[in-house]
């Protein structure tokens, strides 16, 4: 894939999430109506799914991390890495994530589409690729699935049997981890993405 240049690229429109009940429930209350919406519709539980059940980990993938930078992503996917699955952070051996996921999104083809193997160098098997963490892209381009319009969207539609996760961090301590951290502030509100504050990317 051909990262698209600086010159070429008009910055895509964003928006934050609009806050849902779900954001006051507890992690309890959360789960008792998940499981309720999958009873009601006849859906098998994750965990009671017959293709995970000699797994470690019995989530339905792929598991797509969509937590920002500096924000345990790297943390999250050696975690998986252990539990036996395969896992990737920022970038696969066809390249960096972000920008596979925003030219297929543009495509309206599925998100890991042409970056969602990994092969072995030492026995040449080739295996899919079940994790991702550090999916955005400061860029330019600049694309975060969480953030820019469909990016979500894109990722229900091809995997509606897959998990997405979210871990969050202290918004102070974030902040000042992220601050210092290769001029990716300046990129996000001033170069590339144009995050300007605001509830939602006017005028772009």
């Amino acid at each position: 894939m051909t990262p698209t240049t600086k010159e070429s690229f008009e910055p895509l429109p964003w928006s934050l999430p609009k806050p849902s009940s779900t954001r006051y429930q507890t992690s309890e209350e959360f789960m008792a109506d998940y499981i309720a919406l999958k009873r009601k519709h006849n859906i098998p539980l994750p965990w009671e799914q017959d293709k995970y059940k000699e797994d470690k980990v019995t989530l339905p993938r792929p598991i797509i991390g969509l937590n920002f930078p500096k924000s345990a992503t790297l943390t999250m996917s050696e975690y998986f890495a252990c539990g036996g699955i395969t896992s990737h952070h920022t970038t696969t051996q066809d390249g960096r994530i972000g920008i596979c996921m925003m030219e297929n999104h543009l495509k309206d083809k599925p998100p890991m589409e042409g970056c969602n193997t990994h092969r072995n160098r030492k026995n040449e098997e080739t295996k899919p690729i079940e994790v991702i963490f550090d999916i955005g892209l400061q860029g330019p381009p600049c694309y975060y699935a969480s953030v820019h319009d469909g990016g979500l969207e894109n990722i229900a539609k091809h995997y509606p049997e897959g998990t997405i996760m979210l871990v969050t961090r202290n918004a102070t301590k974030w902040f000042n981890s992220f601050e210092g951290w290769g001029g990716i502030l300046k990129a996000w509100g001033q170069r590339s993405c144009g995050f300007d504050g605001s509830l939602e990317g006017e005028g772009m």
